[in-house]
């Protein structure tokens, strides 16, 4: 099961990565802060822009969706929606925007589309899940945001920047999202 290639929200279009998109991935990816708590080279140059782009565009569809962050006409960020178990009941998801739209919602707007459809897509899907390194507050603010919980904490799990970093775990089941849509009066 996947889900749609183009979802749009209040105001972004979620929609795969093209090579038309190389410029503004590395505009995004050039912005300061960025890459802080990514596995991404330093310095970031344009060709890994565009393998990035054409990794993105490679991924079978059916376990592993990505897509393109488009606010106001340029791509921004992208959002990645992966299957991590064979009969489709767990998934996880990561994001990335590039650091001038940050603490805009746009992270929260994205992920809560994304979350919403992959529950409703995937009859089988029970849990949403994923991580960030602990000091990352602006991820996990988002995750707290779209109802996700934490679960824990995985001692020094990421390896980022040459350093090994701690990373909060964060979760929503499909029973909490039901309720989530009930209180906000959706079907779920």
């Amino acid at each position: 099961m996947t889900l749609p290639e183009r979802i749009e929200t209040e105001r972004l279009v979620l929609r795969p990565y093209a090579f038309s998109d190389a410029d503004d991935v590395f505009a995004y990816a050039s912005t300061p802060g960025w890459n802080q708590f990514l596995p991404v080279p330093i310095p970031y140059l344009p060709h890994h822009a565009e393998e990035f782009i054409a990794m993105s565009i490679l991924k079978d569809r059916s376990v592993k969706m990505s897509w393109a962050i488009e606010f106001e006409g340029q791509v921004i960020g992208g959002l990645d929606f992966n299957l991590v178990s064979n009969n489709q009941e767990v998934a996880e998801f990561h994001w990335s925007v590039g650091q001038p739209h940050w603490g805009k919602g746009i992270m929260s707007e994205a992920g809560r589309a994304i979350r919403d459809l992959g529950f409703r897509s995937i009859g089988n899907l029970h849990r949403i899940q994923s991580f960030c390194d602990v000091a990352n507050i602006g991820s996990w603010r988002v995750m707290e945001k779209i109802g996700m919980s934490r679960e824990g904490m995985k001692r020094q799990s990421l390896f980022i920047q040459d350093n090994w970093a701690d990373a909060y775990w964060y979760a929503i089941l499909r029973s909490e999202w039901e309720s989530l849509m009930s209180e906000a009066g959706e079907e779920s």
